[in-house]
C-alpha cells in the first residue's frame, strides 16, 4: 500500500537530557507506516535550519519519499519543549523559533499526486481545514486526528473536516464507553471514530456499534508517539483488509486491527523519541571514525579477494554470503569461505595476505568523495579524532599515509588488538579510553550494521553514512547521511549556533 503523511513536523526536546527528537503526527505515521511494511511518503513544509536537515535524513532513513516536500529558506522548525521522566512527559512550551516556516497549504497541483496513495494520514496540528476540500475526490482513504483539545471539537470545526474525511480519531483520557456514542451522534459523525485514551484501552466506534482495543502493556521506554503509532497500525490493517470509502466489512476485522494496533503501539514506547534518531542539543567534542567504508571504499576490493579464494576450488560465492562479508571481523571471514573450501583458517588467512600482497589495494585512489576535507575541518575546528577499524594497524597506517592523513588522528586502533571483533564494544570502548574525553561527548561514523551495533553497544552516539550494499536500518542512531559534504553542513551549523 501507499501510504502519505500530510502535515507538520515538530522536534520534541527533552529539556532535562538536553536532547531532541523528530516528530510530529504526518511525520511519525509516514514513518510507520514505512516501518509496517508499505510504501510511504511525507508531505509538508520543512525548515532550512538544523532541525529541518535532522528531519530530511530521518525521514530518508526510514525511505520515506519527501521528493515533493518545499524546503522553505531562512525559516525555523517548531520546537516542543518537555521533560521526561520515567517514560512520561511533562509539556514546557512550545518555541517557533525567529521564522517558523508554517504549515504547507494544500493547492490544485497536489490534486494528482494525493490519487495516488490508498491512505492519506493528517491532522489539527497540520492546519489545512480550509483546503481539505482538495482531498474531497481523491480516491485515497482519508484519516484525521483531531488530537484532544476542545478547540478541534466545536460544531464549526467539524463543519470544516468532516465532509472530507473517511475515519476520525480523537484523544480522551477520561471518554467512558456510553459517552462516546452519545458523543458521535451529537455530532453526526457517520465515519468510524477512533478514541485513544491514554493507559485505558481504545475505543472504536463503528455504525452504532462499539469495540474495545486491549492495550499491551509494557513498562515505558518513552510514550511519545503511541498514539500515532496504533492509529497508523489500525488504520493500515483496516484498508489493507478492505476498508475503503463507504464499504463495510466483517466486525471481526475491527476487532483484529485493534489487537495489531495495540501489539504494535507497544513496541513503539520502547525507543526514545516517536520515531527515534536523536539530536543532542550540545555539540560533540570528538569523532572516532571507521575505516573501510566509511575513510575508504573498500568494499569491493575485499570481496573481489574471496570470490578469488574460492575460486581456487572452482567454487563460486552465493549472494547471501557475499553480503555478510560487507562489515564482518576479521575472524568471521574465514568462516563464511569454509561455507566453499575444504581449507583451515590459517591457509585462508595465507592465501588472503599472498592475494594483499600481490594486489595491494590503492588507498589513495578509492578514498570516499569529501571525506579527507571533511576530517580536516573536524581537526582545524578542534574536534579530537581517532579511528577504530578492525582492519590490521599496517593497512591503517598505509591508508593514513597515502591520504596525506599524517598527525591528524588523535588515536588509532585496529581491531586486530582484540579477541572479540564487532559487534562487540570492545574497541570502541577501549577506544574511548585512549582518547580521555566523555563518552557523552563522542560520536562514531559507521557504515555497516556491526559497526554501528558495536557502537550503540559502548553507549556512543552513531552517524550512519548510508552504503547501498547494506539495507540496515536503526532507529537508534544519531544521524544517517548520504555524503561528507552534507555532513560537514551539519557540523557547521552546530559550530555556527552557539
Amino acid at each position: 500500500m501507499k501510504i502519505l503523511g500530510l502535515g507538520d513536523n515538530v522536534f520534541d526536546i527533552y529539556d532535562n537530557l538536553h536532547i531532541s527528537y523528530p516528530g510530529g503526527n504526518a511525520v511519525n505515521v509516514a514513518c510507520n507506516a514505512s516501518k509496517l511494511g508499505h510504501q510511504a511518503s511525507y508531505l509538508g513544509n520543512i525548515a532550512d535550519d538544523k532541525y529541518g536537515h535532522h528531519m530530511v535524513q530521518t525521514l530518508r532513513s526510514y525511505h520515506v519519499d519527501i521528493s515533493h516536500c518545499p524546503i522553505i529558506k531562512n525559516t525555523t522548525t517548531k520546537c516542543c519543549l518537555q521533560n521526561i521522566y520515567d517514560g512520561e512527559r511533562q509539556f514546557l512550551k512550545v518555541e517557533l523559533g525567529d521564522n517558523w516556516c508554517q504549515p504547507i497549504q494544500l493547492q490544485p497541483i497536489y490534486s494528482s499526486y494525493f490519487d495516488k496513495f490508498d491512505v492519506i494520514f493528517t491532522s489539527c496540528n497540520a492546519k489545512i481545514e480550509q483546503s481539505l476540500f482538495y482531498l474531497k475526490d481523491t480516491k485515497a482513504f482519508v484519516s484525521y486526528d483531531f488530537g484532544e483539545k476542545e478547540k478541534y471539537r466545536t460544531p464549526e470545526y467539524f463543519s470544516k473536516v468532516l465532509p472530507y474525511i473517511d475515519f476520525a480519531q480523537f484523544s480522551f483520557n477520561n471518554m467512558e464507553e456510553d459517552y462516546l456514542k452519545e458523543f458521535v451522534e451529537k455530532n453526526n459523525i457517520e465515519i468510524p471514530v477512533l478514541v485513544t485514551r491514554g493507559a485505558k484501552d481504545p475505543l472504536l466506534y463503528v455504525r452504532g456499534k462499539i469495540f474495545k482495543g486491549h492495550n499491551q502493556y509494557v513498562t515505558p521506554v518513552d510514550t511519545m508517539g503511541a498514539g500515532d503509532g496504533f492509529i497508523s497500525a489500525l488504520v493500515c490493517y483496516l484498508v489493507e483488509h478492505g476498508l475503503k470509502k463507504n464499504t463495510k466489512i466483517e466486525e471481526m476485522i475491527f476487532e483484529d486491527a485493534l489487537f495489531f494496533a495495540g501489539k504494535y503501539a507497544s513496541e513503539v514506547v520502547k525507543i526514545h523519541g516517536g520515531i527515534g534518531y536523536p539530536m543532542k542539543e550540545k555539540k560533540h567534542k570528538a569523532v572516532i571514525f571507521d575505516m573501510d567504508g566509511v575513510i575508504v571504499d573498500t568494499e569491493h576490493y575485499w570481496l573481489s579477494l574471496f570470490r578469488m579464494i574460492a575460486a581456487d576450488e572452482n567454487k563460486v560465492l552465493k549472494k547471501e554470503d557475499e553480503k555478510e562479508f560487507y562489515g564482518c571481523s576479521l575472524e568471521h571471514e574465514p568462516v563464511i569461505l569454509k561455507r566453499y573450501l575444504d581449507w583451515d583458517t590459517e591457509r585462508i588467512v595465507a592465501r588472503k595476505k599472498e592475494l594483499m600482497t600481490k594486489m595491494p589495494i590503492d588507498y589513495a585512489k578509492n578514498v570516499m568523495p569529501g571525506v579527507v576535507d571533511f576530517i580536516k575541518y573536524l581537526k582545524n575546528s578542534g574536534y579530537q579524532l581517532a579511528i577504530a577499524s578492525s582492519s590490521y594497524q599496517k593497512d591503517i597506517l598505509r591508508m593514513i599515509k597515502e591520504n596525506h592523513l599524517e598527525d591528524i588522528f588523535d588515536v588509532i586502533v585496529s581491531g586486530e588488538m582484540f579477541e572479540n571483533s564487532k559487534p562487540n564494544p570492545q574497541i570502541y570502548n577501549y577506544t574511548v579510553q585512549k582518547m580521555n574525553v566523555d563518552k557523552n561527548d563522542i560520536l562514531v561514523i559507521e557504515d555497516s550494521e556491526y559497526g554501528i551495533l558495536a557502537a550503540l553497544n559502548a553507549s556512543l552516539d552513531v552517524m550512519m553514512l548510508r552504503n547501498e550494499m547494506y539495507d540496515y536500518v536503526n532507529h537508534n542512531i544519531y544521524m544517517a547521511f548520504d555524503s561528507y559534504e552534507e555532513t560537514k553542513e551539519y557540523f557547521k551549523e552546530v559550530l555556527d549556533s552557539e
